[in-house]
């Protein structure tokens, strides 16, 4: 007798239109402190990763040594490139030893990568950054 009840109503919420969703966290980034040479831009990660449609993204920086000028993004590298306009939550002018974070809200179904663009000039030295990065789907 339950299972007929619990069968009915199950059926009931499929042909009424009901979902059930879940997301959880996949973290792409764990706060990893990365190198990345003076005046240079590109993704951080070592492939993009394949995000689904609605997919939301925090993702936060942090410059190691308080000396570093940096602006990151999630974005399609393949896509946009050094174009940050391009990105999500793009954070621009990060300095300091303070975490800068950013959410992207939801995203289109696509690839994504952790884009850096360091801008310390030429004979100044690398950036050098801890970053993070979790999408949740």
């Amino acid at each position: 007798m339950k299972l007929t009840v619990l069968a009915a109503m199950s059926l009931a919420l499929f042909l009424g239109g009901c979902t059930v969703t879940t997301t959880s966290d996949h973290t792409i980034l764990n706060g990893q402190l990365l190198t990345m040479t003076e005046a240079t831009c590109g993704p951080v990660t070592s492939a993009p990763f394949f995000l689904p449609d609605g997919a939301t993204n925090d993702f936060s920086v942090s410059d190691a040594d308080g000396g570093d000028l940096l602006d990151v993004t999630i974005a399609d590298f393949t896509q946009f490139g050094c174009d940050l306009a391009g990105g999500y939550g793009t954070i621009t002018g990060v300095t300091g030893t303070a975490t800068f974070a950013s959410s992207t809200g939801g995203v289109l179904a696509g690839n994504y990568d952790y884009i850096v663009n360091c801008r310390n000039i030429p004979g100044n030295g690398a950036c050098n950054f801890y970053a993070t990065w979790t999408a949740s789907y």
